[in-house]
């Protein structure tokens, strides 16, 4: 065989190894083994290789990729140019903008910051957030929000919730479109040390006694858990607020101590409670004939009337005239109603040296140097009356109209301490009831807010002296107001104070309380009728409210002035007719139906 032959045999036998080579790529690319390059798709790969390493450069600066564009050069790189949102202090955002490059040997990108701009929309979207969220039950811990170029903002957010047994991390992104806020969680996970230290709270709070309540940690060195708690006391449940701290989330925690503070109104139960002691006041001297009325058509079991020193005094060295109070007394006994008896009143020789004084005013409190007499005239009292229901040391004395001249907390504690202790010398199961207050809503010359005048007391020492608060359940409110919640307002003011002297558990007598129909609130008749039973069961709700005295039983046709609403406060008209709420207010109280009504 010639050479030509050979090399004719060669040049087939590589033919037939480029075929052989050929068709084991064709099968490779069709198993998809390995994948053909083509020009457009190696630019494709170096452009979303720069675009990634871009967006990676700008998260790891803290920053959120806003716009990010990327073209080929003619030196086989890439250049890309791109926006980016920078959170900076207090919330305030600023976009930055600039480019990048990436050269397609060396792989390593070049990044280059041209400029930033406030961001005044995006800080305004982080502003509102974390009030979106707290209404989702997360408190924000950060939020980061940027513009999308035309299409609102977008936020990315972490929170913490806290629930009573557990506190865990929440995280989620939010999109701000026509001013609109969407929220989207993404998950949350329990945190194991917040947890723990909520339950070291706990632990500490009930071992105070309290029934903890909610308790949010934050993470910190120390870690400090704000918390709150209450406890419950004869039907009133007091709550406070306080914060803890500890070391270590593992440990002990200080919770500190805290104020306990009633309800900012009366609880009510959930169904009517007993009828309370039920009574009316009135100047009952006057009306003996209509005690058997009250006894059998209200099924009462008191009245309220005043004995005044002043009234049965003769001087100093003289025996006191009872022959009207005791008629009085006498006259209710018969009928089977205790009295609530209210001592007041010092005869001008026991006031103030100097103190204008005028007979039968019986407004005037005795002087600090008379106290031993007026202790006489209330032992007398107590020692001739003895089935009273109580007895009530004064009325309105937070009144300068029945508290001579201006409120004196200090000279009224001293009445109230010299008359407990006369009384208790008596007979130590006698009730006695401080001053019925007057539920004014501020202060002024002459008056005092029932709440700051009780507090004065307390100052003053009275505690240990007094068996019940006196309070007289005026609502000056309107008919077409909510009346109601304004008693429920004031015996919750009342209980804040006695509960910072630890006087929760003491009842609460209404020694007075009424609506009018004359006046610049009045209530018509009608109203009147209705009203006075719906503060009559609501009485029956509240907790420690065992003697409910409602004022008055015929109106004063003659009151005028401070005390013209006198004139329509009577269950029966001036005239003596009876008006609707006689006979709404006996139907409350489930007596025999009056013939009348």
């Amino acid at each position: 065989m010639g050479p030509g032959s050979q090399a004719i045999r060669a040049q087939g036998r590589r033919g037939s190894l480029w075929l052989v080579a050929l068709a084991l790529v064709a099968a490779l690319l069709g198993a998809g083994v390995i994948a053909a390059t083509h020009p457009a798709t190696a630019e494709a790969g170096i452009k979303g290789k720069a675009k990634k390493k871009t967006k990676k450069k700008v998260m790891k600066r803290g920053g959120r990729p806003v716009k990010i564009s990327c073209r080929k050069t003619k030196k086989k790189g890439v250049i890309c140019k791109w926006t980016y949102a920078e959170l900076l202090a207090a919330g305030s955002v600023r976009n930055c903008k600039g480019s990048s490059k990436l050269k397609r040997k060396r792989g390593k990108l070049r990044f280059r910051k041209r400029g930033c701009k406030s961001d005044r929309g995006a800080a305004a979207v982080i502003g509102l957030l974390p009030d979106k969220l707290l209404n989702e039950g997360l408190e924000a811990t950060s939020v980061f929000c940027w513009t999308t170029l035309g299409n609102g903002y977008r936020c990315a957010w972490e929170s913490l919730k806290f629930n009573l047994a557990s506190i865990e991390r929440c995280e989620g992104t939010a999109l701000s479109r026509d001013r609109k806020v969407t929220i989207s969680p993404q998950g949350c996970s329990a945190d194991e040390e917040l947890t723990a230290a909520q339950a070291g709270v706990r632990g500490a709070l009930s071992n105070k006694g309290l029934n903890p309540g909610q308790i949010d940690c934050r993470p910190g060195s120390p870690i400090r858990c704000e918390w709150t708690a209450s406890t419950s006391s004869a039907g009133w449940i007091y709550s406070c607020s306080g914060a803890a701290t500890g070391s270590d989330p593992y440990g002990d925690f200080n919770t500190g101590n805290c104020k306990l503070s009633a309800p900012d109104e009366a609880p009510l139960k959930g169904q009517l409670g007993p009828h309370p002691a039920f009574g009316v006041n009135e100047g009952w001297p006057n009306f003996h004939g209509q005690l058997p009325a009250l006894r059998n058509d209200f099924d009462a079991e008191t009245a309220r009337f005043t004995v005044s020193w002043q009234t049965v005094d003769r001087g100093p060295a003289e025996a006191r005239d009872w022959f009207f109070p005791d008629a009085t007394y006498n006259a209710m006994v018969a009928q089977g109603l205790q009295p609530t008896i209210i001592l007041a009143g010092a005869p001008c020789w026991a006031v103030d040296t100097g103190e204008p004084c005028n007979p039968g005013e019986g407004d005037h409190p005795p002087s600090v140097d008379n106290m031993s007499a007026w202790s006489d005239f209330v032992e007398e009292a107590a020692d001739r009356y003895p089935a009273a229901l109580g007895f009530e040391i004064w009325n309105e004395a937070n009144a300068g109209l029945f508290f001579h001249g201006a409120p004196r907390p200090a000279r009224y504690a001293k009445v109230l301490e010299t008359a407990y202790d006369a009384i208790k010398s008596v007979d130590k199961g006698m009730p006695v009831i401080t001053t019925g207050l007057a539920p004014f809503a501020s202060s002024g010359p002459g008056y005092q807010r029932y709440d700051d005048f009780l507090r004065d007391l307390y100052a003053q020492g009275i505690k240990g002296h007094y068996d019940a608060i006196g309070h007289h359940g005026y609502t000056g409110r309107a008919p077409y107001e909510d009346y109601e919640q304004s008693i429920r307002i004031q015996l919750a003011d009342l209980k804040d104070v006695m509960l910072d002297y630890g006087e929760q558990d003491t009842d609460i007598w209404i020694t007075e309380t009424g609506l009018s129909n004359y006046g610049s609130k009045s209530f018509n008749e009608s109203q009147q009728a209705t009203g006075l039973v719906k503060l009559y069961r609501q009485y029956r709700r509240i907790p420690g409210v065992p003697v409910v005295i409602v004022h008055r039983w015929r109106d004063d046709g003659t009151a005028g002035g401070a005390l013209g609403a006198e004139r329509g406060y009577g269950l029966q008209r001036h005239n003596g007719t009876i008006k609707p709420v006689y006979c709404s207010l006996s139907d409350a109280r489930n007596a025999s139906s009056p013939a009348s009504c």
